[in-house]
This record gives structure tokens, C-alpha cells and sequence, in this order.
């Protein structure tokens, strides 16, 4: 009979958490899919940097905020922004990376930071 001790289940419980943060690790590397109207690719597709995180939901004492979000055909999202639910970023929008989106953003704005202000506005695409 085989009995493990303290400091053996010890490192097997460490060699099965490094399995799994391993496996969310090579889950995250994985290129997303964006769905796309176009027969040839995601041309006109969103672009969103990454460690982005848009919100699904918010829960407070007082309320519960839920709400569709929406990424417009060639939006650029830079990298480290939070997206509420909710909002809208327009067609051909650029948020600034570390931004914090707590509003809708109109289409071919420039917009950045916490809070959120308007910093140019485009006259087409980039």
C-alpha cells in the first residue's frame, strides 16, 4: 500500500495547477474569429488590442447594469481598455489604449482615457 505524504500531494497539486494555467495560457494565444459579412475574410472587422476587457455585466448594491456592446466595422481598440456593457463604439472609432469606454463613442472620433474625453475627429478611415 502507498501512502503519500504532505510534501508529495504538495507537488502534485502544483503539477496539475501548472497543467491548467497552461492550458488557459495556449487558449489565449489562440487568434479569435470575427464574424464577417464579406465572402473573403473579416475585411472591415474590429480590431481590439489586447488585455481588452469588455463587460458583460455590472452588479452593484443599489442596481444591475446589462446591456449589448457594440464594436463597429474598423474600430481600432487599443490595448488595456475596459468597455462597459452596454456601449457602443462606432464605425471607424480609435480608442486609445488604457481607456476606460463608460459611454458611447461616435463613429471616426478619436477618443482616451479616464474618464473618457473626445480628442479629434476624423474626416475618413485610417
Amino acid at each position: 500500500m502507498f501512502i503519500l505524504g504532505a510534501l508529495e500531494i504538495l507537488i502534485i497539486m502544483i503539477f496539475i495547477i501548472a497543467i491548467v494555467l497552461s492550458l488557459f495560457v495556449f487558449m489565449s494565444l489562440l487568434p479569435a474569429e470575427h464574424p464577417s459579412e464579406e465572402p473573403d475574410g473579416p475585411i472591415g472587422s474590429p480590431t481590439v488590442g489586447t488585455m481588452t476587457k469588455i463587460l458583460t455585466h455590472e452588479v452593484t448594491i443599489k442596481s444591475v447594469r446589462l446591456g449589448k456592446t457594440v464594436i463597429g466595422k474598423q474600430a481600432l481598440v487599443g490595448a488595456g481598455v475596459v468597455i462597459r456593457c452596454g456601449v457602443t463604439i462606432g464605425e471607424g472609432a480609435v480608442v486609445a489604449m488604457n481607456s476606460f469606454v463608460n459611454r458611447d463613442v461616435p463613429p471616426f472620433m478619436v477618443v482616451g482615457g479616464s474618464p473618457l474625453q473626445d480628442i479629434k475627429k476624423l474626416d475618413k478611415l485610417l
